[in-house]
Formats: C-alpha cells, sequence, structure tokens
C-alpha cells in the first residue's frame, strides 16, 4: 500500500528576484577579481596567490547558485501518510503519518511575515516547507507543531489528505 502515489508534486524555486540575488555576489566577485588579475598585477607579486584567490572566489561564489538550482520540494501523498523531501537538505523521505494528524486546511500565508521566507521554516508553533507563493496546506497534529505545506495546487493536495483522514 504504502508504494502506491496517489498525489505527487514538485516546486522549485523560480523567482526572478531570488535568482537576482544569487546573481549579484558572483557577477560583483567575478568582475573585482578580474580587475585584479588583469589590471592590478604587479610583476613582484607572485601569482599563485592570485590564482588562490580565484578558486575561493568561485567556490563561494558558485556555492548559494548551485543550492539554489538543486533546491526542490517534493511532496507525495502514500497510502499511510504524506510525503516530503526538500532536496538537497532531505535525503530520505519525511513522513507525516495521516495518523498524527487532526486536520488539513487549504490558507494563504504571508511567507515573509508569518515564516520569514522560503524554505524549511519555523514560526512559533509551527514549520514551514515551502518553495514558492503563498498558498498551501496547514497540518495540525495530535502532538507537537504544526507543519505548513507550500502547494502549487494547495485545495487538491488538502482534498486528498481529507479523504485519507476519513
Amino acid at each position: 500500500m504504502s508504494n502506491v502515489v496517489y498525489y505527487a508534486e514538485t516546486q522549485r524555486f523560480h523567482q526572478w528576484w531570488i535568482w537576482l540575488c544569487v546573481l549579484i555576489t558572483p557577477s560583483l566577485f567575478s568582475w573585482i577579481l578580474f580587475q585584479e588579475i588583469i589590471f592590478g598585477i604587479q610583476p613582484n607579486d607572485p601569482i599563485h596567490k592570485n590564482y588562490l584567490l580565484l578558486i575561493f572566489i568561485i567556490a563561494i561564489s558558485i556555492t548559494p547558485i548551485f543550492l539554489i538550482y538543486l533546491a526542490k520540494l517534493e511532496t507525495e501523498i502514500r497510502g499511510e501518510g504524506l510525503y516530503i523531501k526538500f532536496r538537497p537538505f532531505h535525503r530520505k523521505w519525511v513522513m507525516l503519518p495521516f495518523g498524527d494528524v487532526l486536520e488539513a486546511s487549504a490558507i494563504s500565508y504571508r511567507p515573509l511575515r508569518d515564516y520569514g521566507g522560503w524554505g524549511i521554516r519555523y514560526g512559533s508553533n509551527s514549520k514551514a516547507y515551502n518553495v514558492s507563493g503563498n498558498k498551501g496546506v496547514l497540518l495540525k497534529f495530535s502532538d507537537g507543531p504544526d507543519i505548513l505545506i507550500g502547494s502549487n495546487n494547495h485545495n487538491v493536495l488538502c482534498s486528498l489528505i481529507n479523504d485519507m483522514l476519513r
């Protein structure tokens, strides 16, 4: 029964402003490095120091781009629960058993105000897994914090969860 997937959704970061923020720093570092290596090398400077700087700046610049590119929220409904995986931070599925869920509600929320942004976020008495938008399903549990799952199809997801709860 656990292998049957009744619902599957994958979300990625597609917001232009997130990509702009992530790309500004590498562009700035690259320009500074270009200026230093091409125009600023003195004949007595050891060239290897500039190459070490180049490797360091490339590593610092590419890491956030790579993480945002790889990041995706996968949501599945299977027979015994709701499964979520926020790549690249989760290696295994996080299973939320239907037996622990009291209710599921399709909601609109304010990501910045309610949870401090997107990603895996912690609120006062809740946790959120969201990637984009302001729609999701709020799960209330018998024991533990509420969990918000961001979704592009929040009404469908909520309806299926409630069907599984019955």
